[in-house]
């Protein structure tokens, strides 16, 4: 099976936080895991919020968003998911960032593994629920 993966997961692979073994475990389980290039500046700047607070250091956060990169074996330019994420957005009434992981999914045949719990229950109605999965 392919997975999209969204920032909420990717975080937890690299912050010590509630969900971070569930979301290890998922990685090492799953070979095939895709992300819009977007996932890499939401990472970015979670990580940067958490370096503000002196919560993590900068040079560990370069470190963190390396692995997160390597961890991802294809992303997907954004600019060929916009259209459809702006169009999906309008349905669950949610934002375009949080759907162009949609759109990565359903263009690439794929599932969202969030830990996004507003994201799953805003997506209950719509057409494409079965694309997303809460890793808990």
């Amino acid at each position: 099976m392919r997975w999209v993966v969204d920032a909420s997961v990717a975080l937890k692979w690299i912050v010590m936080e509630d969900g971070r073994e569930e979301a290890r475990r998922f990685l090492l389980a799953n070979g095939e895991l895709i992300a819009p290039e977007f996932l890499m500046v939401e990472v970015a700047n979670a990580l940067r919020t958490k370096v503000a607070r002196g919560q993590f250091a900068v040079q560990k956060g370069v470190s963190a968003l390396e692995a997160v990169q390597t961890a991802i074996v294809s992303f997907v330019p954004d600019r060929q998911l916009v259209p459809e994420a702006f169009s999906l957005a309008s349905r669950p009434q949610h934002s375009v960032y949080d759907c162009l992981y949609l759109a990565c999914a359903i263009r690439h045949d794929a599932t969202v593994m969030t830990a996004d719990t507003r994201l799953v229950d805003k997506l209950a109605s719509h057409p494409e629920r079965d694309r997303v999965r809460a890793l808990s």
